[in-house]
């Protein structure tokens, strides 16, 4: 009887302890994930002046944001949009990306438009 219930713990310790690894795994995964995203938003908005680093980074939003639907739409749009409307949709793209990771904060066009580029 003391074998039986020895090894009913053991595989019931055993259990558990995956159980809780692939949870950990899990969330690791998704914390990882949410960093990624907002690190690739931030570069953007920094990279806004500079037009040829931030289209490296706006390059990376199918696969970095290819879960949203939104998103890829805004994208896919911004790549077929003539000159003049390229910052409208522009914004767009960043005011979603945006709410994607932080929904209190949003940007107007000028914010896309007029930046620092030197300190004097």
């Amino acid at each position: 009887m003391e074998v039986l219930s020895a090894l009913l713990g053991a595989v019931v310790g055993f259990l558990l302890s995956t159980a809780l690894w692939i949870i950990q795994r899990y969330f690791d995964k998704k914390d990882r994930l949410t960093e990624e995203k907002r690190s690739l938003v931030y570069a953007i908005i920094r990279t806004r002046m500079n037009n040829p680093k931030m289209t490296e980074y706006l390059n990376e939003i199918p696969i970095t944001f290819g879960d949203n639907e939104e998103i890829l739409n805004l994208y896919r749009l911004l790549m077929n949009t003539h000159a003049e409307k390229k910052t409208e949709v522009l914004t767009d793209l960043l005011n979603t990306l945006i709410k994607a990771i932080n929904p209190k904060t949003s940007l107007r066009q000028s914010d896309i438009t007029n930046g620092l580029t030197t300190i004097i």
